[in-house]
């Protein structure tokens, strides 16, 4: 459960994205959509608790949030096994993740030999290692394929209650939902 109290969210006083927002995530898959600019990523940061709000308040419910950023945010140099092993110290947790999205033939690959896609995966992976109640998701699904998406959609909404999803592509948010269902929140630049 996250719980957004009247937040706004800015970088200084002329750049606030994100004005008077409330709303709570309770469970389930809630997509967040709107053009660009109109302050989706940094609505993300403010819920995952990596941004503090100018004013209002983020109420967390859960101790542990996942998170996929827009940018993979890897240690380049490190293999993607490496990059898990930085959330999870346990092995057999780092092969499945990596299992998961089909990267173990890559696992002692250093990531900047890695495809862009092959990278994602590498994010998504340490997300599904690290665990928790809640997913917060920056267009997770960026440079990889149909077929991709869907089987790896399965593995993250079984593992997680509650998933955050920014995207421009709905499609990505539909596959995360067992049934299709999902809760649409659009964020105007007015916001």
């Amino acid at each position: 459960m996250i719980k957004a109290h009247n937040i706004t969210l800015g970088y200084n006083e002329n750049i606030v994205p994100i004005k008077n927002f409330s709303f709570d995530f309770l469970h389930g898959v809630y997509y967040i959509r709107g053009i660009s600019g109109s302050g989706k990523s940094t609505l993300l940061l403010g819920l995952a608790g990596l941004m503090t709000p100018v004013s209002g308040r983020i109420e967390m419910g859960s101790e542990k949030i996942a998170m996929v950023f827009q940018e993979s945010r890897l240690v380049t140099t490190y293999s993607a096994e490496q990059n898990l092993s930085l959330v999870c110290s346990s092995g057999d947790e780092i092969k499945d993740a990596l299992s998961k999205v089909e990267l173990s033939e890559f696992a002692k690959k250093p990531v900047c030999k890695l495809s862009g896609g092959q990278a994602r995966r590498v994010a998504i992976a340490r997300a599904l290692c690290y665990g928790g109640d809640c997913i917060i998701m920056d267009e997770p699904f960026e440079g990889l394929d149909a077929a991709l998406r869907k089987r790896i959609a399965v593995h993250i909404r079984t593992r997680f209650p509650l998933i955050i999803i920014a995207s421009h592509d709905e499609q990505d948010a539909k596959l995360l939902s067992e049934d299709g269902e999902l809760t649409e929140i659009f964020l105007d630049d007015k916001n």
